[in-house]
């Protein structure tokens, strides 16, 4: 249900324009970081959010004085609209198979790290965990170097939706760590579809796509929004397919609507999110 809220209030004129770069809420960062390295790309979501993930992992290359490890060297994340987004990346190891939230949002991390080792072969960062929006916490396949840290805070509202990784570039003879930190991105529920315009200036009436309730399936409420023009036009928002549109509201007697009023729902945490559950308009003469 994310969608929603954006779509029906561009349909009533009130869309906001789109910019080249995502716009997130907030930063998470984990406190056990490691020193080298510098900073790749901020890579986001085009659209949607985070629900799994892959790691790049460089296996155990044995005793350190004739291997150079690097554990941890690249972090994917995958995106519900299909795409994959990835920053800076080490050059050795291997991808791991996915590993996907069944609430399909990610919205916390943490970072397994090894302390410096002095004269020995030091490898950063090992592994990571994302935690899921519904608290299932999930472990990535990366090697038992150093601890798991703290959790980072989680997304107040959405979820991950882009990231950021600190990669070592290779040190020639010198020694090689790759991965050291890591940030995530948090962006809000939805993003806003394009503007839908009545020829006649003028909204009369409105219509709800409302999906039943799921019983101990993902719920999601309001899926789309139809308005009718004074002309008789009839304006679909681009919402989602769950559930079916229901009986039209009245029309305005005279005059046309000028009012909005939304009934939504605050995030639940790990519970079930539904966003939008109702909406009311308002006819002025």
């Amino acid at each position: 249900m994310q969608l929603l809220i954006p779509a029906i209030l561009c349909l009533l004129g009130s869309c906001l324009g789109g910019t080249e770069a995502r716009q997130y809420e907030s930063i998470l960062m984990v406190p056990n970081r490691g020193p080298w390295g510098s900073w790749g790309h901020k890579q986001f979501c085009p659209s949607g959010y985070t629900k799994g993930f892959e790691l790049k992992v460089q296996p155990f290359q044995g005793f350190w004085l004739f291997g150079d490890d690097t554990a941890l060297n690249g972090v994917r994340l995958l995106c519900t609209d299909g795409t994959v987004i990835e920053s800076s990346v080490g050059g050795w190891g291997n991808w791991t198979k996915a590993q996907l939230c069944s609430s399909n949002r990610l919205v916390s991390s943490s970072l397994r790290m090894e302390r410096w080792q002095y004269l020995r072969d030091n490898t950063a960062a090992n592994n990571v965990r994302f935690a899921c929006s519904n608290g299932t916490l999930l472990e990535g396949w990366g090697l038992s170097g150093g601890h798991f840290g703290p959790w980072s805070s989680n997304c107040t509202s959405g979820a991950i939706c882009g990231l950021q990784t600190k990669v070592e570039k290779p040190q020639g003879k010198w020694d090689d760590t790759a991965l050291n930190d890591m940030r995530v991105f948090c962006c809000k529920w939805g993003n806003w579809t394009k503007a839908q315009l009545c020829s006649s200036n003028r909204l009369v009436s409105s219509s709800l796509r409302m999906e039943r309730w799921q019983y101990l399936r993902d719920n999601t409420a309001a899926n789309n929004v139809r308005f009718a023009c004074s002309n008789g036009t009839l304006l679909e928002g681009w919402g989602l397919s769950g559930g079916h549109f229901g009986p039209w509201s009245s029309n305005c007697t005279s005059g046309a609507i000028c009012g909005l009023q939304t009934k939504v729902e605050k995030p639940q945490g790990k519970w079930d999110d539904t966003a939008l559950n109702d909406m009311r308009v308002f006819c002025c003469k």
